[in-house]
């Protein structure tokens, strides 16, 4: 981005939180949305295929994808089940989303249920540039544009202060990894999540391939006298585990 696109970035990343807070999810959505058709048209329309799927592994650390095929559903879909635990998602519920990333989970929740409101907040414009207007899965791309999908261009930490509802599920898919991103699993963010989420709703947290950071996830959710049951589950043929959760 030049000087101008930054400046506006930031000032747009302060009105969404300040939409989000006075309960305005559907203006900061239609926000969101307008800057990053901007970015879009000014800077990554002109990228190629090559370097579009580069950048998406580089911030994502891949979604499981083989062979850099991003046509590859069976294998992104096995991780994406895992890491929104859709299996637990009910028709009419409302999620939280932390990552939205090229919109895999997503896809993988309404191949489950019909949300009634799924929020989903994304820091990088680019991502969403690439993911609303130019994605390289169409499905992923034709979820995102749905009526109750709101996106939201912030922080996913702020966002989660200042979030206007409870969500019956959350998904928190930030990455690539918590070592990578430490402040997106500070014991604080993680509890808060927790707090935010209805009673007897659930949470589902990426926690990555390195077993300190998967034990430190774990232990930091097990305190909180909130939770129902915790557990670790490992994604089979990838190295990498989720933290499914249950609110009390």
């Amino acid at each position: 981005m030049n000087g101008a696109s930054i400046f506006l970035f930031n000032k747009i990343i302060e009105q969404v939180l300040t939409l989000a807070r006075q309960g305005n999810i559907e203006k900061a959505d239609e926000l969101t949305r307008s800057f990053v058709r901007k970015i879009y048209y000014e800077e990554v329309k002109n990228w190629d295929l090559n370097r579009k799927i580069s950048f998406i592994e580089n911030v994502t650390g891949g979604l499981g994808f083989r062979f850099h095929n991003i046509c590859d559903m069976e294998s992104m879909v096995h991780v994406g089940m895992y890491i929104s635990w859709a299996d637990v998602v009910k028709d009419g519920y409302s999620i939280f989303e932390i990552g939205t990333g090229l919109g895999r989970t997503m896809y993988c929740i309404f191949l489950k249920a019909k949300p009634s409101l799924y929020v989903s907040c994304d820091i990088n414009p680019y991502m969403l540039a690439i993911a609303l207007f130019d994605n390289p899965v169409s499905e992923f791309q034709e979820i995102l544009w749905k009526s109750c999908v709101k996106i939201l261009l912030c922080d996913g930490v702020r966002l989660a202060y200042a979030l206007p509802y409870s969500p019956n599920h959350v998904v928190h898919d930030g990455g690539p990894c918590p070592r990578d991103n430490p402040r997106l699993y500070a014991d604080h963010f993680i509890k808060r999540l927790i707090e935010i989420t209805k009673q007897e709703g659930t949470l589902s947290i990426f926690a990555g391939k390195d077993r300190w950071w998967v034990n430190k996830i774990y232990n930091v959710v097990k305190s909180v006298e909130l939770i129902r049951e915790v557990r670790t589950v490992s994604v089979p043929g990838s190295g990498i585990c989720v933290i499914h959760v249950r609110r009390k």
